[in-house]
């Protein structure tokens, strides 16, 4: 029997070669074929370190970012603001069609760039306010500028507001255009990445400023139908959306898209479900809420349905106002809206429980019996 410092005999008489420790993370290693000094390549170039390379274990983490918060609850302990909508993630707006979300997006649009509370609710931080980009698949021109002036008035926007406005949101009405991102192609018919998607990227990675908000409204037009069927292909589509999230700024982008028939009679309507198409859509965005009007109401409620980085947030329940313009109701609205309530169900028991009872046949003083 050999002992632990003697090496192993073999049947050639040969040893077996010394075991090679983990390389010293301190240690230059030698590049893959074709990487020239100081460069990196491929999607791993940049990522195929040891762990202790990048210190990531001795670091504290850079705090999240936030492109919208939401004011606490009264139930939570504290009153500092809450994550709401994360920065430089993919998420998702769902609702019926007419249900409002184009105006809800737009608001938002608006918002981001002027510092103006989100549907009078959500506030903006100061360091996530910037660039927007509002890209309507299905709006022509003339109805981005109606829609951008009942804001305007809606909201009474200052003229520092509005030269903001100018300077900080490009707006793409693209009623009438092919705007898929990913289609099915080649023999196979594989979703790939289109040329619009191609010059898209471009043109935002271009601008040379530091986006904080992506708008692609709605999914339908820019995912095309293998998206909504097909879970590879909503998979991939996912992907894409993800790339335009890692451009100058990190922006946040959100899609628009509808909700299944079920959803609109009130069939899942809290859930991530309510959204049509592949489940892999609601799988890969990190952010999903949805606007629909909950049996027995008469008024949209905003749902967060998904959230990957934050708490469950309490519904949001909205109103339209002239133009269209969406607002939250105050807590002061909404306690008379239940007395109200609560007036009329009082009402209505106590004309039930005084009604006159009916006269039968065999009442005494009637009857010729």
């Amino acid at each position: 029997m050999t002992g632990p410092d003697e090496p192993l005999d073999l049947e050639d008489g040969e040893d077996f070669p010394p075991l090679e420790d983990a390389p010293d993370p301190s240690e230059e290693r030698p590049r893959p074929p074709g990487d020239p000094p100081g460069e990196e390549s491929g999607v791993l170039g940049g990522l195929w370190d040891w762990f202790g390379e990048r210190g990531w274990l001795d670091e504290r983490p850079p705090p999240r970012r936030w492109l919208l918060q939401r004011p606490a609850a009264p139930e939570e302990e504290s009153a500092l603001p809450r994550g709401f909508l994360p920065l430089g993630k993919v998420g998702m707006l769902a609702a019926a069609g007419g249900a409002g979300k184009t105006m809800a997006l737009v608001q938002l649009a608006v918002s981001v760039v002027t510092g103006r509370d989100w549907l009078g609710h959500y506030a903006v931080p100061a360091e996530s306010r910037g660039p927007v980009l509002l890209a309507l698949g299905e709006e022509d021109k003339e109805e981005v500028l109606r829609r951008l002036y009942d804001i305007r008035e809606g909201l009474k926007l200052s003229p520092g507001e509005k030269e903001e406005l100018k300077r900080k949101l490009k707006i793409l009405p693209l009623a009438g255009h092919a705007v898929q991102l990913v289609s099915a192609q080649g023999r196979d018919k594989k979703p790939e990445e289109t040329p619009f998607f191609r010059e898209l990227h471009q043109r935002i990675e271009g601008a040379g400023v530091g986006w904080r908000l992506l708008v692609l409204d709605p999914l339908s037009r820019w995912a095309g139908p293998e998206t909504e069927t097909d879970n590879f292909a909503a998979t991939r589509f996912v992907a894409a959306v993800e790339s335009l999230s890692q451009v100058r700024g990190n922006p946040t982008v959100l899609m628009a898209h509808h909700t299944t028939k079920a959803a609109r009679r009130g069939l899942d309507a809290g859930e991530a479900t309510a959204a049509r198409g592949a489940s892999a859509l609601t799988d890969g965005v990190r952010w999903v809420a949805n606007l629909l009007k909950p049996e027995g109401s008469s008024l949209p409620h905003l749902s967060l349905v998904k959230s990957n980085y934050t708490a469950p947030a309490p519904d949001v329940v909205l109103k339209r106002g002239e133009g269209g313009v969406l607002r939250a109701l105050t807590r002061q609205e909404l306690e008379q809206i239940a007395a109200e309530k609560t007036r009329k169900n009082g009402k209505k028991a106590s004309k039930k429980n005084h009604q006159e009872p009916e006269e039968t046949d065999d009442d005494p003083d009637t009857s010729p019996f």
